[in-house]
């Protein structure tokens, strides 16, 4: 009730006040918050509910804060390494662009006066500055076209499991990815397993949580050979 009254978003306010009624009407403070998924995930809601079995809610609760907080942190950084990357690549373009509008068609004047043959790779840069200055409506149907099958291709199964191996390969940005999905895993199942979560049913927590299809099939694969009787390292 005081949570409920301190909130500052009127739609958390109602989420917390809505928890408070379904704990008064007989259900556990766990299955009130998994009423809310999109707040409070499958990672919170096992955590509170080994807390309330074995009567430390509150060490849980803690735990949870802490972990948040260091996930957050973990985000950070990872945003900042590829801050550097992400600038030099928008440099270049913006670089390329301003050549292709304003740079190459001066020479494509001056190649054209001297009446020879170009070469190959002269005349392919040439077509691509005229049609950014002429059929720029082309160009960004084009963009707009990849942009939106991109993102359908990465909601299916399938296009997911492509473009996460693939993402992991690229340089710089990839290894980058792949600790900070390591990072995830290992303080998520962590958190987990210190607060009572038994370890079967927090690899399924921890995949989901990993953030990358590949390392959530690794996950997987892992959890069948602990299931079937492998030691966690083994």
């Amino acid at each position: 009730d005081i949570l409920g009254k301190q909130a500052e978003k009127d739609g958390f306010r109602k989420v917390i006040t809505q928890t408070m009624r379904d704990v008064e009407s007989g259900a556990t403070l766990a299955d009130a918050l998994s009423r809310h998924p999109a707040i409070f995930n499958d990672l919170f809601v096992n955590m509170v509910e080994a807390g309330e079995a074995g009567g430390v809610l509150d060490v849980i609760l803690n735990r949870l804060a802490t972990y948040m907080e260091k996930m957050n942190t973990l985000k950070r950084k990872v945003q900042s390494a590829m801050t550097y990357p992400a600038v030099v690549f928008g440099v270049t373009i913006a670089a390329t662009t301003f050549m292709l509008l304003f740079i190459i068609p001066t020479f494509a004047k001056m190649y054209s006066d001297f009446g020879s043959d170009l070469p190959a790779p002269t005349m392919i840069v040439m077509a691509i500055s005229d049609l950014i200055r002429t059929k720029c409506w082309l160009l960004n149907a084009i963009i707009d076209g990849g942009v939106v099958g991109f993102r359908r291709y990465y909601n299916t199964k399938k296009g997911k499991a492509v473009i996460d191996r693939y993402s992991l390969r690229v340089p710089v940005f990839g290894q980058v990815l792949l600790k900070a999905s390591i990072a995830r895993f290992t303080r998520t199942l962590g958190t987990l397993v210190s607060s009572g979560v038994p370890i079967l049913e927090g690899l399924d927590i921890t995949g989901k949580a990993a953030g990358n299809y590949v390392v959530k099939e690794a996950v997987a694969k892992t959890k069948a050979s602990i299931s079937s009787g492998q030691t966690i390292a083994g």
